[in-house]
């Protein structure tokens, strides 16, 4: 966990976000060169960096931050089953540059370490465990179709033991359920990624499921510290971080005004592949968003077993042809 404290308190404090940490007036480097100078008291090398950068929040800002990130400190120290990375950890996933200055300064990562199989890392000195390629997002509607709600969970686990890849969902109700459950069922680790703090679980409904995924073979990701509570712009914010730890994503059902768009966008933006359920029988059934998505947005049809064939064979090549050409990010553009 290295500069916690640090990369919370500025967090903490009003104006400083993600954008700011990640590629504001002094770059990430030379803030690590100011990190690494022998610590005098606590949150100084956070107050140069606000020195350098021209920030000068107020004394009560200040003070609220402090009292925030000492909070955060106890709440963790309280629960030892929540492990934390930042981006300075070589725990950090990888995946998560190409988000470039969006990407979250901190991960709350909560499981059960054990369980985890040899797709996922676990040798680091503080126990986290952190996805290997390739995986894959499940998503869709909350609220998906009496078509989906019957025939959606046979076509999810057929997608998910064909695919045999970690699954990545958002904890929500309908589709995203239907994935994290298939991964289970299958003994296929699955990650849940969250809009809020690692201390509560949204919605109510998934409660157990959440106790399933970290007391079975999988975690639950959050870049929010505890007491934070679910936002709009949260859900957004999780979509982006689900599309960039997967490999790909494919869309159970959704509508033309559904968020999961905003993943799908967010995929196709860091170059994922994308592919939709659209069986024969769906056009009598709705499925408008994934119609659009196919038709006007490039994502690949999945029809029938054939179709799923080709795109998981697809996906893999990808995965073996990113590995051996990797894009030039670094956590310190």
């Amino acid at each position: 966990m290295r500069f916690l404290e640090e990369i919370l308190y500025l967090s903490s404090l009003k104006g400083i976000g993600r954008s700011a940490l990640n590629d504001g007036f002094v770059p990430w480097n030379r803030w690590c060169e100011s990190l690494g100078r022998p610590r005098k008291a606590p949150f100084r090398l956070a107050e140069e960096w606000l020195r350098q950068t021209g920030r000068k929040p107020s004394k009560t800002e200040t003070e609220a931050a402090r009292k925030k990130t000492q909070e955060v400190l106890e709440w963790l120290a309280r629960h030892e089953n929540v492990r934390v990375c930042t981006v300075f950890d070589d725990e950090y996933p990888e995946s998560l540059a190409v988000m470039r200055s969006q990407r979250p300064p901190v991960l709350y990562i909560s499981g059960s370490a054990a369980s985890i199989d040899q797709r996922f890392l676990s040798d680091s000195g503080i126990g986290i465990s952190v996805p290997l390629s390739p995986s894959l997002a499940v998503i869709g509607s909350r609220w998906p179709g009496e078509y989906t709600l019957e025939n959606g969970p046979v076509f999810v686990k057929k997608l998910v033991s064909q695919a045999g890849m970690v699954i990545i969902s958002g904890l929500a109700r309908g589709c995203d359920r239907m994935g994290h459950l298939a991964a289970l069922d299958n003994r296929i680790p699955t990650i849940a990624v969250m809009p809020c703090g690692p201390d509560t679980v949204v919605p109510e409904v998934n409660r157990d499921l959440a106790a399933r995924i970290t007391e079975g073979q999988g975690l639950l990701v959050t870049e929010y510290p505890p007491g934070t509570p679910p936002a709009e712009y949260r859900y957004v914010e999780r979509d982006r971080v689900t599309a960039a730890l997967s490999s790909a994503a494919v869309v159970v059902e959704c509508g033309m005004k559904s968020g999961t768009m905003q993943t799908v966008k967010a995929a196709q933006s860091f170059g994922k592949p994308v592919a939709c359920w659209y069986p024969e029988s769906a056009e009598q059934y709705g499925f408008e968003g994934n119609r659009y998505m196919i038709e006007q947005m490039g994502a690949f049809r999945l029809r029938d077993a054939n179709s799923l064939a080709e795109f998981l064979e697809m996906v893999k090549q990808s995965e073996k042809h990113r590995s051996m050409f990797p894009e030039q990010l670094t956590l310190f553009d």
